[in-house]
């Protein structure tokens, strides 16, 4: 509920902002008028749907890059919107059609170089963050690794050597002479185990 909060306040006072600017384009500078009136409203356009996608998306962009990530971001966003809406204000009047496109192109394009790899950064970042399925097999602990040996009691059997119930010292002595080298406690069980079969009554 608190993020929803957050993002409609971020929509309206966006909104508020391209209210501001519009009546200036339109009231004020009379841009419609220039010679770079439609460029101008045309990357006006363009900052709008930006900033409004940015921060509209809010609760979804940042679950998929990160918080920090989705900062660093909007930072970047608003510094973009400003600084093209500025140029969008002014310049359209003291530029060449093709100056003002230019700039405008570059501007667009440095916004592009710096938000698109932190999109992907931040969404290779956040799947990293992904926590393991603790169900999955391949997450569980090896109770047989050497991290978890090292972890038991110093009174406690060790589980690699140690062997199961109903084993007696003479079957033991027979596998290790079978195979000294892989001799453990699964090796026994297997090749050692008693016969589950009922026997035959005679």
């Amino acid at each position: 509920m608190k993020k929803a909060i957050n993002t409609l306040a971020a929509v309206v006072l966006s909104l508020f902002f391209i209210a501001i600017v519009l009546v200036i384009m339109i009231g004020v500078r009379k841009v419609q008028d220039a010679d770079n009136g439609t460029a101008a409203f045309v990357f006006a356009g363009i900052e709008f749907l930006v900033l409004l996608l940015v921060f509209g998306l809010g609760r979804s962009v940042s679950s998929a890059i990160g918080v920090e990530m989705y900062a660093v971001l909007c930072t970047t966003t608003v510094i973009y919107v400003i600084v093209g809406s500025v140029i969008n204000c002014i310049a359209p009047d003291d530029l060449s059609t093709v100056w003002f496109t230019l700039i405008n192109l570059a501007l667009l394009f440095i916004y592009a170089v710096i938000s698109v790899p932190l999109c992907v950064t931040g969404a290779n970042s956040a799947q990293d963050r992904v926590p393991a399925d603790p169900m999955n097999p391949r997450n569980m602990p090896d109770p047989y690794s050497l991290g978890r040996v090292n972890n038991l009691p110093n009174n406690a059997p060790d589980p690699r050597t140690a062997a199961p119930m109903g084993y007696n010292n003479e079957t033991i002595a027979a596998a290790q002479a079978t195979d000294p080298i892989g001799f453990s406690a699964q090796q026994v069980q297997q090749n050692y185990a008693p016969s589950q079969q009922p026997r035959d009554r005679q």
